[in-house]
């Protein structure tokens, strides 16, 4: 067998041995340092041959790469202020001479030759003249007698003025129609001393009273309360004498009345519409309004009695205080409730006033208003209408 070298062992080791430090360096793992050539054991040849095993090629170590951290940089804008400079141009008031040709006077003196006379004396003969007397006549004339006509100014006459009587030469209102609440200008003219303004009602109560120049106007305001007119007034006065002139304005009422033959006021408000309840009696009437909720007995006496509602169905009605026999009729309902309870005007109960009922309660459709003083008009089914007086107690029929 041929005899392998003892250095390829060697080298063979050295390989391994920078392999791995080459591997170590990659990963970063540092390596003790080789050994030296010096530190090596020597070899003694021997002449006995021997089989020297030889060692088989050993891979190197892989190595995995570590992620290391590589810094990275990022730019972040900064807002830096920096000046720029804008010019500004504002405009300024400069004067600007500008020429113009003017006229300026100039006085040059020219000296002139101006011819002055001299004088110089010398003889010369003069003529001297006598005088002769000589003897001369002059007329003096006379004065003379003249007649001159002389003007005498006469007195004149002076006219004395005499005031006549007084007098409203005009006197109107407008408009002479207008509703309740709307005004109206009254104007006039007179002639006297002194004027005075009446406003008077078509009764002849006095509304208002009042001085006023002689020539003027006023502005009033028409109220339905004071009825359906109203009088204006206006008095002229010279010492004891006095004229008189009156016009009038007619009040048309808003809401009107719901029948032709109406009062002198105007209602309060308008007229309600109903089903209501009407009853013949002996001595009477009976209507119920349940607008208003209130039950009217009339008699025929004219007297009047209100009396408020306070049956509902279902509640028991008081037995009569005398006994009614046919033909006659016990009232029943709101009517027959007020009967039976409540008293008539002077105390009695009303069956002694009114006596019982003659027909049945009779539904007809109606009309209630309400006017002054309390006051309320009520259609019935005959087609007339009452005027019920509800302060006074009576009521009165009043047309249609």
């Amino acid at each position: 067998m041929k005899r392998r070298s003892a250095f390829i062992p060697m080298r063979t080791l050295f390989l391994v041995i920078l392999a791995l430090g080459a591997a170590s360096l990659a990963c970063g793992v540092q390596l003790p340092p080789p050994p030296t050539s010096a530190s090596l054991p020597s070899l003694t040849p021997s002449l006995t041959p021997s089989d020297t095993p030889v060692p088989s090629a050993t891979l190197p170590p892989t190595w995995t790469p570590i992620p290391s951290a590589t810094p990275s940089f990022t730019l972040t804008p900064t807002p830096t202020n920096t000046l720029t400079y804008t010019p500004t141009f504002t405009p300024t008031d400069t004067a600007t001479f500008t020429p113009t040709n003017t006229f300026t006077a100039t006085y040059t003196f020219t000296p002139t030759q101006t011819f002055t006379p001299s004088f110089t004396p010398t003889n010369t003969p003069t003529f001297t003249r006598t005088p002769t007397f000589t003897a001369t006549f002059t007329l003096t004339p006379t004065a003379t007698p003249t007649n001159t006509a002389t003007f005498t100014l006469a007195p004149t006459l002076t006219p004395t003025f005499t005031a006549g009587p007084p007098a409203v030469t005009t006197l109107t209102v407008s408009p002479a129609t207008a509703e309740s609440g709307t005004p109206v200008t009254v104007s006039w003219s007179a002639v006297g001393e002194t004027a005075t303004l009446e406003i008077v009602t078509t009764t002849g109560v006095v509304l208002l009273t009042e001085n006023v120049p002689t020539i003027g106007q006023r502005v009033y305001t028409l109220d339905q309360s004071n009825g359906r007119a109203i009088v204006f007034k206006i008095t002229a006065r010279r010492g004891q004498q006095t004229a008189v002139n009156s016009v009038s304005a007619v009040i048309t009422c808003n809401p009107t009345w719901f029948f032709t033959a109406a009062p002198a006021n105007c209602p309060l408000q308008a007229a309600q519409q109903g089903q209501f309840l009407y009853q013949q009696f002996e001595r009477g009437y009976a209507i119920f309004v349940p607008n208003l909720n209130q039950v009217y007995f009339l008699s025929f006496d004219r007297r009047i009695a209100a009396y408020p509602s306070v049956w509902s169905p279902g509640v028991p009605q008081p037995a009569p205080v005398n006994p009614i026999t046919p033909p006659l009729i016990v009232p029943n309902a709101q009517i027959g409730y007020v009967w039976r309870v409540y008293p008539w005007i002077d105390g009695r109960p009303i069956y002694d006033a009114l006596g019982a009922a003659t027909t049945p309660a009779i539904p007809y459709f109606g009309n209630v208003q309400a006017g002054a003083l309390n006051d309320v008009y009520l259609s019935v089914p005959t087609g007339g209408v009452y005027w019920l007086q509800i302060g006074t107690a009576l009521w009165f029929p009043i047309g249609s």
